[in-house]
């Protein structure tokens, strides 16, 4: 992969590389503004009949319940995070701003949800303690298709 190749390249060069998506700050707050009510509508349009509750309301009660949980989940720890050489900052957009090594990394993983990978980074800040963050990559016709974060993170891990 030729782009996987520039990326190296520019760790190498220690330059700065973004590897959050560049709506991840507006995301994060449009989902929480304009998501969470109408998930909290639709929770309340769905509920309103209690006695006469199908199977297929429960279902969408329950996916309902499931999209609130991700949103407040991206609301709290999604970060906005740049790689420069080995050192990663990572600026959460509620919370403190983190500078640390690729090597206090404890854990990386990710899931997909339809175009957005969701990286999940848990490592360790300056005093010891465990923290998390949220990196988003989008793959859509907008932003275009972009490296998704764990593998630019392994690779700075493994360099």
């Amino acid at each position: 992969m030729w782009e996987l190749e520039n990326i190296r390249e520019s760790i190498r060069k220690k330059e700065a590389i973004q590897i959050s998506t560049r709506f991840t700050k507006w995301g994060a707050v449009l989902s929480a503004f304009i998501l969470i009510p109408a998930v909290l509508s639709l929770w309340m349009l769905v509920s309103s009949n209690l006695r006469d509750r199908s199977v297929t309301q429960m279902i969408a009660m329950l996916l309902l319940f499931l999209l609130s949980c991700l949103i407040v989940f991206q609301t709290i720890f999604a970060a906005e995070a740049v790689l420069e050489g080995k050192q990663l900052f990572i600026n959460r957009i509620l919370g403190p701003k983190y500078e640390l090594d690729v090597s206090q990394i404890d854990k990386i993983s990710y899931f997909r949800l339809s175009r957005t990978q969701y990286t999940i980074v848990k490592f360790h800040d300056n005093q010891g303690i465990a923290r998390t963050a949220l990196i988003m990559n989008s793959n859509s016709i907008i932003w275009g298709k972009e490296v998704p974060a764990a593998e630019i993170l392994r690779m700075a891990q493994q360099m």
